[in-house]
């Protein structure tokens, strides 16, 4: 079904998640999964949010988002930033 996947593990404030991101093959549809470190009984790891897009400028606006929030964020945090 996915033959494209980046994992990467992050550790918000809300504790640790996992951010897998996959490509569908037969459509380029973008799919983020949110994973918390928890299982349910079976061993299977919860999901906090799935989320599917299918427009690039969709994508394109969450990176440019992220790139906003971390500039803001190092502004706050002190640091000289050049862009």
């Amino acid at each position: 079904m996915y033959e494209t996947r980046y994992s990467i593990t992050v550790f918000p404030k809300e504790g640790e998640t996992q951010i897998q991101i996959e490509v569908v093959p037969d459509t380029g549809d973008v799919c983020l999964t949110l994973f918390s470190p928890e299982t349910d009984k079976n061993d299977v790891k919860k999901y906090k949010q799935i989320i599917t897009l299918t427009s690039d400028m969709d994508v394109k606006t969450i990176i440019d988002a992220l790139r906003w929030a971390r500039l803001k964020s190092l502004e706050q945090q002190g640091f000289k930033v050049i862009t």
